[in-house]
């Protein structure tokens, strides 16, 4: 207990994030929520709150951390991470903002700064699968990579809930999905790339592209590679919909006596109407074929914590996001300095067993690794 960690945002994930840690470190919360700082104060830690972003409060907060949990919004994420990276601390991220974390290498390694990005089930356990196959010397010709969380019981209209920023969500049926063909790179819209999946158990669902890539496209040289989010039948209908109305827009118009973007209004709607994620699941479908012809697939399946009363979502995130804590501080002799990608440090370490062993000491199944 003697190293103190620093988390920067308890919302549903984070929260999961502080109970899991604060059994085996000394922990600080920061949120600028005092409903958050509430909720996490039952598991014995530090409690701050104020704005990461506010340079007096974040030196008094840094001091003397040993390592750093970025788990605030993505719309803040790469902000608090350069603050981060200024300081030169090692942090583990899984804010998923717009923004290149590679823009940052120089900085990271001028200031002697490590950050592990992207720390969470997809991206983040995703890439440490593929990274994990590459170590082993596997010539990939292709992955494939399906996942999704979904509430257990179907509700129209939606059939769907979130235990992220509702604008995190929406983010990824707006940014552009990128994606790997025959080695070329390809750029098409959210959304697109509609097919249909059976997952055992839940029957047929869809899926369609989103861009959750990211590292992956610039540390691995696989011709063929795409991810795409899986959902209930129909629901990509209703987005499209949303979107291709303008519902997504984020040009302040004046509405009455205020100035608001569609964007703004839509995220304010469907926060109520997806509500927060209960009795949910989730489920991932890698599949990753070599060019010797031989298919691997790997399966990640979890659900609703009803003791804990913790969310399927939150808890593959938010434990491969500890997972990867632990790894780091269990091995002090990783001195790596600069920006780091999940499949990055997969390649090169066997935290994929790690890893696994702990998301499956958590109830989480894992098959095909």
């Amino acid at each position: 207990m003697s190293k103190e960690i620093l988390v920067i945002g308890a919302g549903l994930v984070g929260q999961l994030i502080v109970k899991e840690l604060a059994k085996e470190f000394k922990l600080c919360v920061v949120d600028i929520n005092e409903e958050h700082l509430d909720r996490v104060r039952s598991f014995g830690v530090e409690t701050c709150k104020g704005d990461i972003l506010d340079p007096v409060f974040a030196a008094q907060c840094l001091e003397n951390k040993s390592l750093v949990v970025n788990a605030v919004p993505g719309e803040i994420g790469f902000k608090v991470l350069k603050l981060l990276v200024e300081e030169g601390k090692r942090v583990v991220d899984i804010a998923f903002f717009e923004e290149d974390p590679f823009s940052l290498s120089s900085l990271a390694e001028e200031r002697g700064a490590l950050v592990i990005f992207d720390c969470g089930i997809a991206p983040g356990f995703s890439n440490i699968v593929i990274g994990e196959f590459l170590r082993r010397g596997k010539e990939l010709e292709s992955v494939e990579i399906y996942v999704g969380g979904l509430p257990q019981e179907r509700k129209l209209p939606w059939e769907y809930t979130t235990v992220f920023s509702i604008k995190d969500v929406l983010a990824e049926y707006i940014r552009p999905a990128r994606f790997r063909v025959k080695g070329e790179e390809v750029v098409e819209n959210a959304l697109s790339g509609l097919e249909t999946i059976e997952v055992q158990g839940l029957g047929t669902l869809e899926a369609f592209l989103t861009d959750g890539l990211r590292s992956l496209l610039k540390t691995t040289t696989i011709p063929n590679i795409i991810e795409k989010t899986i959902r209930y039948p129909g629901h990509r209908d209703k987005l499209l919909l949303l979107r291709d109305s303008g519902f997504f827009s984020e040009e302040k118009k004046i509405v009455g006596k205020a100035e608001v973007s569609a964007l703004d209004l839509t995220a304010t709607v469907l926060k109520e109407a997806w509500g927060q994620a209960e009795r949910d699941l989730l489920v991932m479908k890698i599949v990753l074929r070599e060019f010797s012809g031989k298919e691997n697939i790997v399966v990640v399946k979890d659900f609703y914590d009803e003791k804990e009363k913790d969310s399927s979502m939150s808890r593959c995130t938010g434990y491969t996001a500890c997972s990867i804590v632990k790894w780091l501080e269990k091995n002090s002799q990783y001195v790596a300095r600069g920006i780091v990608s999940p499949e990055e440090l997969a390649r090169e370490h066997p935290i994929c067993q790690h890893t696994v062993q702990y998301l499956r000491e958590k109830g989480i199944e894992i098959r095909g690794i």
